[in-house]
């Protein structure tokens, strides 16, 4: 016997699966390129920036890229500051020291 799914519930599915392997890709790329500990950190940054970005809204392919890249702008950030490459306060003006929501 057959089971029918509504649309909705293969809808839902399809956009874990995306959600799923974007999370997946991201974490393998940072653990790869900056060890455990970073892909961690920035892990959570991802669930965050669903929540920031999608909220209770029904998400597409093109939301999951824009967390992937939410997430890989904080990376970036994390990195500058723990190197020490933070602007100076004479640049607080043009948006080049502003810390990415968290």
């Amino acid at each position: 016997m057959d089971l029918i799914m509504p649309v909705s519930i293969l809808s839902i599915n399809d956009d874990l699966n995306m959600a799923e392997h974007e999370l997946s890709a991201f974490f393998r790329a940072v653990e790869t390129l900056f060890g455990p500990e970073q892909a961690k950190l920035s892990a959570e940054d991802w669930l965050d920036a669903t929540e920031q970005l999608l909220g209770p809204n029904q998400p597409t392919s093109r939301d999951w890229r824009a967390v992937t890249i939410a997430a890989s702008s904080r990376l970036a950030h994390r990195l500058d500051v723990t190197r020490g490459n933070i602007p100076s306060d004479h640049n607080a003006g043009d948006g080049r020291n502003q810390i990415p929501s968290r």
